[in-house]
């Protein structure tokens, strides 16, 4: 879909869900830049890359403490982190084979105000996440 300078690539592959109209798609950002449509909807002749969200390079990322199970996916997506930025939290990161209720839980720089729901990308299908005010991020609905 197109290429990001290098000064502005991520430093492990990421996943993001994006629109294609009635439609959710996976696309990725890997760490030569490249940004690729790689499963979901794809019946339009556009998509959305709104939502593609990081911190380019490594500065300021910690590892996010994982919970129940949960552990980095590894290969080219590394390992999960957060990063604290002019007072925004960004999440980054790939888990696998856990238990579906709490993922990790954010430190206190790290947590919002009040609870948020965000849809994420499980490879060609979504699923709704939460973040409770007291920094657990958890699977709440969609596909596991």
């Amino acid at each position: 879909l197109a290429t990001l300078p290098a000064q502005w690539r991520p430093s492990k592959d990421l996943i993001s869900n994006l629109n294609n109209h009635a439609a959710t798609s996976r696309v990725d950002v890997s760490t030569d830049g490249k940004i690729r449509w790689v499963a979901g909807g794809k019946d339009h002749t556009w998509i959305s890359l709104s939502g593609i969200t990081f911190s380019p390079g490594t500065q300021g990322q910690s590892a996010l403490p994982l919970a129940n199970g949960w552990q980095a996916y590894g290969s080219s997506f590394g390992s999960p982190t957060y990063t604290v930025r002019s007072g925004v939290c960004l999440v980054s990161g790939l888990i696998k084979s856990g238990s579906w209720n709490v993922l990790a839980t954010l430190p206190a720089q790290c947590r919002p105000s009040k609870r948020l729901i965000f849809n994420v990308n499980n490879h060609a299908n979504t699923a709704r996440v939460d973040v409770d005010t007291n920094g657990q991020i958890y699977w709440v609905a969609g596909e596991k």
